[in-house]
Protein backbone atom coordinates (compact mmCIF):
# COMPACT_ATOMS: atom_id res chain seq x y z
CA UNK A 1 0.00 0.00 0.00
CA UNK A 2 1.37 3.48 -0.75
CA UNK A 3 2.39 5.30 2.38
CA UNK A 4 3.61 8.86 2.62
CA UNK A 5 5.87 9.69 5.52
CA UNK A 6 7.32 12.97 6.67
CA UNK A 7 10.87 13.21 7.85
CA UNK A 8 11.32 16.20 10.13
CA UNK A 9 15.03 17.06 10.32
CA UNK A 10 15.67 19.43 13.20
CA UNK A 11 18.42 20.08 15.69
CA UNK A 12 18.80 17.64 18.60
CA UNK A 13 17.69 20.15 21.23
CA UNK A 14 14.34 20.55 19.45
CA UNK A 15 13.60 16.85 19.00
CA UNK A 16 11.65 16.67 22.25
CA UNK A 17 9.07 18.97 20.65
CA UNK A 18 8.33 16.48 17.87
CA UNK A 19 6.11 13.93 19.58
CA UNK A 20 3.38 11.70 18.16
CA UNK A 21 0.82 14.53 18.37
CA UNK A 22 2.98 16.77 16.18
CA UNK A 23 3.61 13.95 13.72
CA UNK A 24 -0.12 13.17 13.54
CA UNK A 25 -0.90 16.86 13.00
CA UNK A 26 1.70 17.06 10.21
CA UNK A 27 0.35 13.96 8.50
CA UNK A 28 -3.23 15.31 8.70
CA UNK A 29 -2.11 18.55 7.06
CA UNK A 30 -0.27 16.51 4.43
CA UNK A 31 -3.36 14.40 3.79
CA UNK A 32 -5.48 17.49 3.14
CA UNK A 33 -2.82 19.06 0.92
CA UNK A 34 -2.47 15.80 -1.01
CA UNK A 35 -6.16 15.10 -1.56
CA UNK A 36 -6.58 17.18 -4.76
CA UNK A 37 -3.79 15.11 -6.38
CA UNK A 38 -5.32 11.71 -5.55
CA UNK A 39 -6.94 10.06 -8.58
CA UNK A 40 -10.71 9.99 -8.12
CA UNK A 41 -13.45 7.99 -9.70
CA UNK A 42 -15.74 6.76 -6.92
CA UNK A 43 -13.77 8.46 -4.13
CA UNK A 44 -12.92 5.22 -2.35
CA UNK A 45 -9.16 5.71 -2.71
CA UNK A 46 -9.15 9.08 -0.95
CA UNK A 47 -11.70 7.95 1.66
CA UNK A 48 -10.02 4.73 2.76
CA UNK A 49 -6.97 6.29 4.37
CA UNK A 50 -5.21 5.80 7.68
CA UNK A 51 -3.61 8.97 9.04
CA UNK A 52 -1.57 8.78 12.23
CA UNK A 53 1.89 9.54 13.62
CA UNK A 54 3.50 7.06 11.22
CA UNK A 55 2.19 8.57 7.99
CA UNK A 56 -0.66 8.70 5.49
CA UNK A 57 -1.54 5.24 4.21
CA UNK A 58 -3.97 4.62 1.35
CA UNK A 59 -5.60 1.28 2.10
CA UNK A 60 -7.65 0.47 -1.01
CA UNK A 61 -6.40 -2.78 -2.61
CA UNK A 62 -5.67 -0.97 -5.89
CA UNK A 63 -3.79 1.93 -4.24
CA UNK A 64 -0.34 0.64 -5.27
CA UNK A 65 -1.31 0.49 -8.94
CA UNK A 66 -2.73 4.01 -8.80
CA UNK A 67 0.35 5.29 -6.93
CA UNK A 68 2.67 3.87 -9.56
CA UNK A 69 0.37 5.16 -12.29
CA UNK A 70 1.75 2.98 -15.05
CA UNK A 71 -0.38 3.14 -18.19
CA UNK A 72 -3.06 5.24 -16.47
CA UNK A 73 -4.84 8.18 -17.96
CA UNK A 74 -6.22 9.78 -14.81
CA UNK A 75 -9.64 11.38 -15.07
CA UNK A 76 -9.47 15.08 -14.29
CA UNK A 77 -13.18 15.89 -13.96
CA UNK A 78 -13.32 15.36 -10.16
CA UNK A 79 -9.70 16.05 -9.25
CA UNK A 80 -8.11 18.21 -11.91
CA UNK A 81 -4.65 17.68 -10.40
CA UNK A 82 -4.92 13.86 -10.21
CA UNK A 83 -1.61 12.15 -10.80
CA UNK A 84 0.53 9.18 -9.85
CA UNK A 85 2.76 9.57 -6.79
CA UNK A 86 0.38 12.23 -5.54
CA UNK A 87 2.14 12.60 -2.19
CA UNK A 88 5.45 13.47 -3.79
CA UNK A 89 3.80 15.95 -6.14
CA UNK A 90 1.89 17.58 -3.27
CA UNK A 91 5.08 17.86 -1.20
CA UNK A 92 6.83 19.61 -4.08
CA UNK A 93 3.93 22.03 -4.44
CA UNK A 94 3.12 22.57 -0.76
CA UNK A 95 6.16 21.52 1.27
CA UNK A 96 6.82 25.04 2.53
CA UNK A 97 3.17 25.43 3.61
CA UNK A 98 3.40 22.14 5.48
CA UNK A 99 6.58 23.24 7.25
CA UNK A 100 4.97 26.53 8.27
CA UNK A 101 1.84 24.78 9.57
CA UNK A 102 3.92 22.39 11.69
CA UNK A 103 6.05 25.24 13.03
CA UNK A 104 2.93 27.20 14.00
CA UNK A 105 1.44 24.12 15.67
CA UNK A 106 4.58 23.56 17.73
CA UNK A 107 4.70 27.23 18.76
CA UNK A 108 1.02 27.15 19.81
CA UNK A 109 1.63 24.01 21.87
CA UNK A 110 4.78 25.45 23.44
CA UNK A 111 3.11 28.75 24.36
CA UNK A 112 -0.04 27.08 25.67
CA UNK A 113 1.52 24.02 27.19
Amino acid sequence: MPKIEISLDIEKELKNLIDDDVKTFAHNVLFHMTNPYVPMDSGMLSQNVKVDETGVEYEQPYADRQWNGEHFNFQKDKHSLATARWGEVAMQAHGEELTEAVEEYIIRRFLNG
